[in-house]
């Protein structure tokens, strides 16, 4: 915007990694034979005219957009100006009062400031494990010196790299150097066993050893960005998460909700700045886990979602704070609840999704009944009763 006078953007759309679809509910087709979406561009450089940014969107099957880009002047398809703002410029339509009344709250990571991108290994089927046993084995094979490197790499197709050695590795794991035997949040409600350090890891993550691993904590996991068409990017956790936690293409962010200093001695992951801010709207001095819960019950409100969609899948979201306490004590519990649930500490009321039938417990395919209220897995066993609106969120 800097560089040139008018900038036109047509984007042809046809994302198949998105799933789009065209506005009426049609199919919408890339018009190349790949799967990433396709925008034409054009950068205007000439002093003395009209300065701006302009956007034209074009959805359908590939043979109409063919045609229509033939038949079509750049000033008939791109005709929407754009007012793209600091920080981000996005060239993207978006509601200005919905953006001003949006970035008036603080964001996540603006209210828990010590956060990090999840742990990566970059080998996962080697360093992580359904049982502590099979990290135990591996471990003691990686440290074996009458087992060759190349025995090991075949067997394990793992391999040095940049930011990892195979033989750095071998050795520390030779010379006990093992000490990190942990479980890990896998995926949401999959726990996992791996040797937590850089023995099988590329980034374990300083800041998943010092305030998670082996810790009394509670995580929020969300993303910064998602290219998904809606967002539901959120889950915490109480053991170190990877950066596919929550999306296994965006990277998953990990916020603890406790600190530890260097004498162990326990501190709230809030900033001073949001909890002066808190303190003083409710007259009121919160716990953390209250706050959580809070944050929790927003983050998973349907009518948030909708409302700001947005902007929710261009950055972190941000936490609007009801105007009354009693709102805010309202959600807390109903957050700090689900919370519990998630963490698997404690169990909802059985009130829906009761298991039914016979057969062998395999899932086949997942489909939902809306006459029934059921979520069939296979052709004679499902959860019910299942509203339709729980079904859909």
């Amino acid at each position: 915007m800097q560089t040139f006078d008018q900038i036109y953007v047509l984007d042809l759309h046809g994302n198949a990694k998105k799933k789009e679809r065209a506005p009426d509910g049609g199919k919408d087709e890339n018009i190349f034979d790949i799967e990433q979406g396709v925008a034409i561009s054009l950068f205007v450089k000439k002093p003395g005219i009209e300065r701006g940014v302009w956007r034209g969107d074009l959805w359908g099957k590939r043979l109409v957009k063919y045609s229509i880009v033939m038949e079509s002047s750049i000033d008939e398809l791109v005709r929407h100006p754009l007012s793209p703002k600091s920080p981000n410029y996005h060239f993207l339509y978006l509601n200005e009062d919905l953006a001003k009344e949006y970035s008036l709250w603080p964001k996540v990571s603006e209210i828990l400031p010590l956060g990090v991108l999840g742990f990566q290994t970059h080998r996962d089927a080697f360093a992580v494990a359904f049982t502590r046993e099979e990290i135990n084995v591996r471990l003691r094979e990686l440290g074996d010196s009458n087992i060759t490197d190349e025995k090991i790499a075949q067997k394990y197709g793992i391999s040095s790299n940049r930011d990892w050695s195979l033989q750095a590795s071998r050795l520390a794991a030779s010379n006990k150097q093992i000490q990190n035997i942990s479980k890990v949040a896998y995926r949401p409600f999959d726990d996992r066993w791996s040797e937590y350090s850089e023995i099988v890891m590329d980034y374990p993550r300083r800041e998943l050893v010092d305030h998670v691993l082996r810790r009394n904590n509670i995580c929020l996991n969300v993303v910064r960005q998602t290219k998904s068409p809606a967002w539901q990017h959120i889950l915490v956790s109480d053991k170190p998460t990877p950066a596919v936690f929550v999306e296994i293409k965006d990277g998953s962010t990990v916020f603890p909700l406790f600190g530890f200093d260097k004498s162990n001695q326990t501190f709230e992951n809030l900033s001073p700045t949001f909890r002066a801010f808190l303190d003083a709207r409710y007259d009121h001095h919160y716990t953390p886990e209250e706050i959580l819960g809070y944050i929790y019950a927003v983050l998973h409100a349907p009518s948030y979602r909708n409302r700001y969609a947005d902007f929710l899948r261009i950055d972190f979201p941000r936490i609007p704070f009801a105007d009354s306490k009693a709102d805010f004590d309202a959600l807390s519990k109903l957050g700090s609840v689900l919370v519990s649930a998630h963490l698997l500490r404690q169990a909802l009321p059985r009130t829906l999704a009761v298991y039914h039938g016979k057969g062998n417990h395999q899932i086949e395919a997942v489909r939902y009944s809306p006459p029934e209220q059921a979520v069939w897995i296979n052709k004679t066993q499902s959860f019910s009763p299942v509203p339709e609106d729980v079904w859909h969120f």
